[in-house]
């Protein structure tokens, strides 16, 4: 629906985001079409639409549909260009007032004392996420958007 599209911010945030590409996350193989239907036999994927907040337009819009999996049945590491479902904390981000849950993209990755880091951002804004995200912060990693 393209009126609705329209309504959303129009930035150039997002220029910022063209070379990043996401983990390859679901094969080929197990994506099948068959006359007028598409079945994905990925196994445990998770479906979910997302909250209307446009921080990741134009990647998802409050209309898409997303397909994750839990970061307990991934057994590789994060790519940079992934977007990721984290627990936003005031234990791993400065100045955070409460504990959010957060969709945002992977825009870095580096390594502390503490191990891993990843830093985030949305898409639609030109700030990074004042986090170090580490594995055990998150939930998801976003491997469909169905539009």
């Amino acid at each position: 629906n393209s009126q609705q599209k329209d309504s959303y911010p129009k930035t150039e945030n997002n220029l910022l985001l063209n070379n990043l590409k996401p983990c390859h996350w679901i094969d080929n193989n197990n994506i099948e079409i068959s006359n007028e239907n598409i079945y994905i036999t990925e196994k445990k994927l998770i479906k979910t639409s997302v909250q209307e907040t446009k921080s990741m337009y134009p990647a998802i819009s409050d209309d898409s549909t997303i397909l994750y999996k839990s970061i307990k049945d991934i057994n590789t590491k994060l790519c940079v260009g992934d977007i990721i479902y984290y627990n936003k904390t005031s234990a791993n981000c400065t100045n955070l007032p409460v504990d959010i849950q957060v969709l945002h993209r992977i825009i870095d990755s580096d390594v502390d004392r503490e191990g891993i880091f990843y830093t985030l951002k949305c898409d639609n804004n030109k700030y990074v996420d004042n986090c170090k995200v580490r594995i055990k912060d998150i939930k998801m990693v976003v491997v469909g958007i169905i539009y």
